[in-house]
């Protein structure tokens, strides 16, 4: 696959941004890091996710290379409770043929930051800024385990499970993963 968009997607705590730096930093890949829009209607997360393709889309194609987007639309079908969406968001023919026909050209991989969920609450609780409840948080990862589950059933060789509890988080172990993901 060549350069593609690495969406990364997962709960809070799970490894995302330590992963989206390190590929930044490493690759020289440019990040962009989705925002919270809060209680913002569809439409208006609609219209950000669109802004944000179009930007990762732009930089790809003028440096030809891989852009990473640490958090995309799946990530605000979780934490708005938005179930009605979750189908949407596992089908590439659903909601982003309708919503980001942008994507239809453009190469894109999924890697679900998804380990062990108690090393996720464990990581979370080291956080003094978090506000979810414990079981807001696990409302949150049995929702990205449901679309990752759906995603990785139906379209395999564009979906990857990162766990840093079992790939680590050394250079060594995030190049393997990495360059394992990319020469797939």
């Amino acid at each position: 696959m060549i350069n593609p968009i690495i969406i990364l997607e997962g709960p809070d705590s799970a490894g995302k941004t330590t992963l989206a730096e390190y590929l930044a930093t490493k690759y020289g890949f440019p990040y962009l890091h989705g925002a919270h829009l809060g209680e913002a209607s569809k439409e208006t997360y609609i219209k950000y996710h669109k802004d944000q393709l179009k930007s990762a889309i732009l930089n790809r194609d003028c440096h030809d290379i891989c852009v990473v987007l640490d958090r995309h639309w799946p990530s605000y079908v979780v934490y708005n409770e938005w179930e009605e969406e979750i189908p949407l968001a596992v089908e590439a023919s659903g909601l982003y043929a309708t919503n980001f026909p942008e994507l239809d050209d453009v190469p894109v991989v999924y890697i679900f930051c998804l380990p062990d969920r108690e090393q996720v609450e464990l990581k979370y609780k080291e956080d003094p800024d978090h506000v979810w409840s414990a079981e807001e948080r696990f409302e949150h990862y049995q929702r990205y385990e449901t679309i990752y589950l759906a995603k990785v059933g139906k379209f395999p060789e564009t979906c990857f499970r990162f766990d840093y509890m079992k790939h680590g988080t050394s250079q060594t172990a995030m190049d393997f993963f990495i360059e394992a993901v990319l020469n797939d």
